[in-house]
């Protein structure tokens, strides 16, 4: 009767991955003094166990109310599928609720080495396939062919990926690093292209199709037809079934400044486009038509005014009198061809302005205009057919190369998935397709043949590694068998032997012993800070006082127990931190570089005997210190070092390794 309710007074307690330290405190205690009240035998022992599938599914669970990403909820469900723990499900944070609520009568002192399966970390190599596909665009095409005009969206054999892909990824991917692969998408052509000669046209206005007669204005989508000083329009007009714009100021009785603007005209793709238009007149009262040309208009008609406009009226042949007859009209005829291709790679409007005059009839000679035209002549490339192809590169330090054959990497081609009957894989799905495709490429494949097999998922790339063992393609699947130590101590179940140390008290003596160490026994890289007077934390040289409690070169602050990352350093450090002053990233870099130096030393000199090993585990090291950067920007980091070499004395110290950091909330 006791021993039931004091497991379910242990079940009620145990709230698995949710309390803090002082919550597991509180109901370890609280488990501690039920059974001692109902007279169960708590004990201190050491225990094996291996975690089971209940116990995978249960992190699972945890771990998947945590995860804050994508990738990270990936990682979280995977524990349940694979019964494996992963880089996102550290033992320490889950295993010792797992413990405690296995055995929830060990106490204080009893130890554990629990046994589980672990998904190691992915090599460089498929971390680095695994990622998003370069797909070569209308700007690398026109690279590889070396014209913005004579150019196919595809390679060819003269063309060919080995040898123009390495200059495309050259151009246009920065800060590769020795070893780093690439897949490339790219569209390629067995064929070579073939060249045809075509009329190009980027702008083209015949005014058909649309109403017309003296109350009709041009009304073309994106062009503006504005009279800036009277009430009129260009008009759209018909003579012998054809149509044209035209305009008079006759009978307006005002002034009349009136503009036909084209909509913007693309010419970024141009070579030597021509602006050409047929034109007449009729009833002469004066040169009244001109051609105008803007490259910073901005399409409004309150733009009109403010644009830069240049008059190319001179490039063409405008009719006059007595082409033009006092009481008759002409003859719509070309107005001959401007060349345009000082516009060619521009945007720009042309414009055809007529300025009359109707108050008693002035100036009111009418105008016609058809056929406005910018083209040019192309020679045009293409190809009857293309397909999709990939290909994995690979960056040597210098220059990107195609994978050779013998590194055994498989991109999979848009015909593997057709001959799968699926459009992409995931890594569940995977392992059920590839072990089949491989067979079917490799027919003659021999004991231990492996092949790294690059296949498209529905975002992205991944990569698995496959080997060829007892007849069959088997998934690397990348887990092994691990085994860590837990105590239970006064707050509950811990990973062992991990030390903490928080550096926050000022003065602290150990950061004092480091700094010390730095300007007695290495005073080559001793950089003091200059103080206005002598003082307990001063020393005195040459005349001058020093703070003794500060390192510019390491960073280190005694006073504040803290690293420093602000300015200070600049000033009073060596000549590599002066060298670097404004720019902060690098500097911060170099900050980086030096603590990562400094930290092994002042562990050695802090826990001189530290052991590599306690019962099999590895000594891990984790020190929690305030990065300085200024008064208002206070960071903390918990840096972790490894104990590589046990130490007997200060005089053979244990020697340390940096691991690396993360940054935590404050101290």
């Amino acid at each position: 009767m006791y021993k039931k309710i004091s497991y379910l007074f242990i079940a009620a307690m145990l709230t698995l991955f949710a309390c803090n330290d002082e919550t597991l405190s509180d109901i370890y205690k609280s488990i501690d003094d039920k059974n001692a009240e109902n007279g169960l035998d708590v004990v201190k022992k050491s225990i094996e166990y291996e975690l089971t599938s209940a116990d995978y599914s249960t992190i699972s669970t945890a771990a998947l109310a945590k995860a804050t990403t994508a990738a990270d909820s990936a990682l979280a469900r995977s524990v349940n599928t694979t019964k494996t723990l992963n880089e996102f499900t550290a033992s320490g944070d889950y295993i010792p609720a797992i413990i405690a609520k296995a055995f929830p009568a060990l106490n204080k002192g009893s130890n554990a080495k629990i046994s589980y399966k672990y998904s190691e970390t992915r090599s460089d190599k498929l971390n680095s396939l695994s990622k998003a596909s370069y797909v070569l665009n209308a700007n690398d095409y026109k690279q590889v062919w070396g014209s913005d005009v004579d150019y196919v969206m595809a390679l060819t054999p003269t063309q060919s990926p080995q040898t123009k892909i390495p200059a495309v990824l050259a151009a246009n991917i920065s800060g590769a690093a020795n070893g780093d692969y690439k897949i490339v998408q790219y569209n390629y052509s067995a064929a070579e292209p073939e060249v045809s000669v075509a009329e190009v046209q980027y702008l083209f206005a015949d005014f058909e199709g649309m109403p017309n007669g003296s109350t009709a204005p041009v009304t073309i989508p994106g062009w503006i037809n504005k009279d800036v000083t009277g009430t009129r329009f260009w008009q759209c007009r018909i003579f012998n079934g054809n149509q044209y714009a035209q305009f008079s100021s006759n009978g307006t009785n005002e002034e009349n400044i009136i503009w036909l603007i084209t909509s913007q005209i693309d010419l970024t793709a141009g070579v030597t486009p021509q602006l050409s238009f047929d034109v007449t007149g009729g009833y002469y009262k004066g040169d009244l038509f001109s051609v105008w040309v803007s490259e910073n208009f901005n399409g409004t008609e309150a733009g009109i005014a403010t644009a830069t406009w240049t008059d190319i009226t001179a490039n063409f042949d405008i009719p006059t009198t007595p082409e033009i007859p006092a009481s008759a009209y002409g003859t719509l005829r070309p107005a001959g061809t401007m060349n345009f291709a000082q516009y060619a790679g521009k945007k720009v409007y042309v414009a055809f302005k007529y300025a009359g005059n109707g108050v008693g009839n002035v100036a009111t000679t009418t105008y016609q205009i058809d056929n406005v035209k910018i083209a040019e002549t192309k020679s045009t490339m293409n190809v009857a057919s293309s397909v999709v192809q990939y290909g994995a590169y690979q960056f040597d330090g210098s220059a990107w190369k195609e994978v050779a054959a013998s590194a055994n990497i498989v991109v999979l081609q848009p015909d593997d998935y057709t001959a799968m009957g699926v459009s992409n894989l995931s890594t569940t799905t995977a392992p059920n397709y590839l072990p089949v495709l491989l067979s079917q490429k490799y027919p003659f494949a021999q004991e231990g043949n492996a092949r790294t097999v690059v296949y498209r998922t529905s975002s992205s790339n991944y990569a698995d590694d496959y080997i060829f063992t007892a007849g069959q393609w088997t998934f690397v699947s990348g887990v092994v068998d691990k085994t860590e130590q837990f105590v239970f101590s006064n707050i509950g179940w811990l990973f062992d032997p991990t030390v903490i140390l928080t550096l926050i008290d000022r003065s602290d003596v150990k950061v004092q012993k480091f700094i010390d160490y730095i300007h007695y026994e290495h005073p080559d890289k001793w950089y003091p800070r200059e103080a206005a007077s002598a003082g307990s934390s001063t020393y005195t040289e040459n005349g001058h006082h020093y703070y003794s409690n500060e390192d510019h070169y390491y960073g280190f602050n005694a006073y504040y127990a803290e690293i420093m990352y602000d300015p200070t350093r600049l000033v009073n450090g060596d000549a590599e931190i002066k060298a670097l002053a404004g720019n902060s990233d690098a500097l911060y870099a170099f900050y980086d570089q030096r603590l990562e130096e400094a930290l092994p030393i002042f562990a050695a000199l802090t826990y001189p005997t530290m052991q590599s090993q306690v019962s099999g585990v590895d000594q891990m090291l984790k020190i929690r210190v305030q990065h300085y950067f200024s008064t208002a920007d206070r960071r903390y980091f918990e840096h972790t070092l490894q104990c590589v070499k046990s130490g007997t004395s200060e005089a053979a110290p244990a020697e340390f390794e940096y691991i690396g950091r993360e940054q935590i909330p404050g101290l």
